[in-house]
């Protein structure tokens, strides 16, 4: 990957870590350049890990509606086999 390959908001992160290096670090340009690039690929490959894991963990917590909907029709139902099966009962014990 080279600097102009990254999105422009990295490739910003990517020019302030390598002229930090550069003019404080004293460091080559081409050393810094180098570096920065090393440092912005690891810090963008650790956002890119944070998404996906949040990503997957909302997914996990997340109610599934589709679900939820199709549950939700089988009340009526799951209330009317409940009637038939106390209506049964009494019926026995009565």
């Amino acid at each position: 990957m080279k600097p102009e390959d990254l999105p422009p908001d990295w490739r910003e992160f990517y020019e302030e870590r390598s002229a930090i290096r550069e003019y404080q670090g004293l460091q080559t340009r081409e050393y810094a350049e180098a570096e920065a690039l090393k440092e912005t690929i690891a810090a963008l490959t650790d956002e890119l890990t944070q998404v996906r894991e949040q990503t997957i963990a909302d997914e996990i917590t997340a109610p599934d509606r589709r679900k939820m909907t199709a549950d939700v029709r089988l009340i009526p139902a799951i209330l009317e086999r409940l009637d038939d099966l106390e209506g049964k009962s009494r019926g026995r014990s009565g």
